[in-house]
């Protein structure tokens, strides 16, 4: 059986940046991908996906953007082009299409477990990514035959979508810009909103990105290393450009709303009758936001204006709450799930290393198991951890936490 000091699962951006802190430090490891290099960047985004933070964000570790467009938005292909590009700046040992199976304890160390043989090693960094197992509500079971049913993954373009309306069930980044491109594609659209809140994309001349990196909100500890969690929190809405992006905003593609998606009855979709309280609820998030940021550049002598939230709904024109939705008479054909994720750790076998719901127990990266480590978690640490950004500072400090053992 093969032996390697160290193994790290998964070669996105944080396996990538682990790669590279190991690399630097001369500590011995290969990659193990199930695909290729940014697999997930290649299989689960749609056509027209774009980033949503600007490109002089992409920061990992030893290769900052330094392209033409600082201020432009990767596309799914520039992503990619990056990180293989990132990948052979030095040389990362990536072992594609190994699929890992699973990660038990061994007399030293840890059996890793994969499709191509068992390899043991004394450290294994998982790096799976942000995004775990597509979740799906059980109630998805209950919606009659013939209505073409997916989740956000599942989505390529408007044109692979059987002709007829479709409704989105979730608020969340991916399923509103979703929504938007279908309504701008001719198709009849409506959002069954959950909690969300959203952020004006620039304000006082500049990205809201760069605030939150000067005010250290995306190095901020969010994670509770006695109860991690297994779900994922919201992140607030915003998407690629100048514009501000919201229900609002949505609205004027011809997008229309209902509140919480709760039950399905034959061929009627019922809603709860909470669709006010949570457009108000989302702009009262970016009011908050707006005043945080307001109050940080004061502090700092930065003689910004008082502000005042636009793209925010006036009472007058909230939208109005709707009991329940007939498909056959709204003629739906398709029922779109963004509905998030579920982390799926399952296949890690080792005592102490997982809460009862899944989430890894970790501190900084570290678990309280000797040798095994994680990053890339979405808000895993920090609140950045996840984002392009954020995958250096874990695998940073990993870096020198693998190193200095193995120099004990």
């Amino acid at each position: 059986m093969e032996r390697i000091a160290a193994i790290v699962i998964g070669a996105g951006q944080a396996g990538l940046a682990m790669s590279h802190e190991l690399t630097i430090r001369g500590v011995e490891h290969v990659v193990l991908e199930s695909g290729r290099v940014a697999e997930t960047w290649r299989t689960r985004r749609w056509k027209t996906f774009r980033l949503v933070s600007p490109n002089w964000l992409n920061r990992v570790p030893g290769f900052w953007y330094e392209g033409p467009d600082p201020h432009g938005f990767f596309l799914t292909r520039e992503m990619i082009d990056y990180l293989e590009r990132y990948a052979a700046s030095f040389r990362a040992p990536v072992r594609s299409s190994v699929t890992v199976t699973g990660v038990t304890p061994a007399e030293r160390g840890f059996v890793v477990k994969t499709s191509r043989g068992d390899l043991t090693a004394d450290h294994v960094v998982v790096a799976t990514g942000a995004f775990g197992r597509a979740f799906v509500p059980a109630m998805a079971a209950a919606l009659p035959a013939g209505i073409h049913s997916i989740h956000t993954d599942g989505y390529w373009a408007p044109e692979d979508l059987p002709p007829g309306g479709v409704v989105v069930v979730g608020s969340g980044q991916s399923g509103l810009q979703i929504a938007d491109e279908l309504a701008r594609a001719g198709r009849e659209v409506r959002v069954a909103v959950g909690r969300h809140g959203w952020v004006p994309r620039r304000l006082w001349g500049r990205d809201q990105n760069q605030w939150r990196l000067e005010n250290g909100d995306y190095a901020s500890v969010v994670a509770n290393p006695e109860q991690p969690a297994a779900d994922y929190p919201f992140t607030p809405l915003s998407r690629w450009g100048i514009d501000d992006f919201n229900l609002l905003t949505l609205s004027r593609s011809g997008v229309r709303f209902t509140g919480r998606l709760e039950s399905i009855e034959e061929r009627r979709l019922r809603f709860s009758p909470n669709l006010r309280s949570l457009v108000l609820a989302g702009d009262d998030f970016a009011r908050k936001f707006i005043w945080r940021i307001y109050e940080f550049a004061r502090a700092r002598g930065e003689p910004v204006s008082e502000p005042a939230l636009e793209n925010a709904w006036a009472p007058d024109t909230l939208p109005a709450e709707v009991e329940s939705l007939d498909l056959a008479g709204e003629k739906i054909s398709t029922v779109i799930w963004a509905s998030g994720y579920r982390q799926d750790f399952s296949w890690i076998r080792v005592p102490g290393a997982l809460s009862v719901d899944g989430a890894p127990f970790q501190r900084k990266g570290v678990s309280p198991v000797a040798g095994l480590y994680f990053v890339g978690i979405h808000r895993g640490w920090h609140a950045g951890d996840g984002t392009v950004l954020g995958s250096a500072w874990l695998p940073e400090h990993l870096g020198e936490v693998i190193a200095g053992q193995r120099d004990r």
